[in-house]
């Protein structure tokens, strides 16, 4: 679903530049940053990733949007620069392509900018497991950790703190 929503976002405003950036509401699962708009106003979209289920955008000033969309959040797109705003639009980002509008009714979801150098190093990735697609994950180390376990191998499939918890030369994979 995550890979749904950023490959959607990705299509709209593919290398967009970001133009302004409008924060109604602050208050969601974790506050937004007051840095946030200028941290990402004027910087161009370089890349779409995901990372469990936040998305990241890097941006071309060396930052990197975290998004995570929570239980109820939603990305809207709109083509022109005006939309009719809802009750539950918090964050606008005005982009040369049109608009990205995040709303979620429960507030559950986050966003804030970091530095991209220190997207991994994000408490919000702590104890969140590799993606199956990464690939350092290779069958030989899955193997490896595996020879370990006295369990079943679906608990640790679907087990996101297991994949995280591999590590290879001390490299996170």
């Amino acid at each position: 679903e995550v890979e749904t929503v950023k490959n959607g976002i990705a299509q709209f405003a593919g290398k967009a530049e970001i133009v302004d950036v409008t924060v109604r509401n602050r208050r969601l699962r974790s506050v937004v940053p007051d840095g946030f708009e200028t941290a990402v106003r004027g910087a161009k979209i370089k890349e779409y990733r995901r990372k469990g289920k936040y998305i990241v955008i890097d941006l071309d000033n060396g930052r990197s949007i975290i998004w995570h969309l929570g239980m109820s959040g939603r990305v809207k797109t709109v083509k022109s620069n005006a939309a009719p705003e809802e009750k539950h639009d918090h964050v606008i980002i005005k982009t040369s392509a049109g608009l990205l509008i995040f709303n979620d009714p429960r507030r559950f979801g986050l966003i804030y900018a970091c530095p991209t150098a220190e997207v991994d190093r994000q408490p919000c990735f702590a104890a969140m497991g590799t993606d199956p697609f990464d690939p350092l994950l290779t069958p030989e180390l899955l193997f490896e950790r595996l020879q370990k376990r006295k369990t079943a191998i679906k608990p640790h499939a679907i087990n996101n703190f297991f994949l995280l918890s591999l590590r290879h030369n001390s490299t996170r994979i």
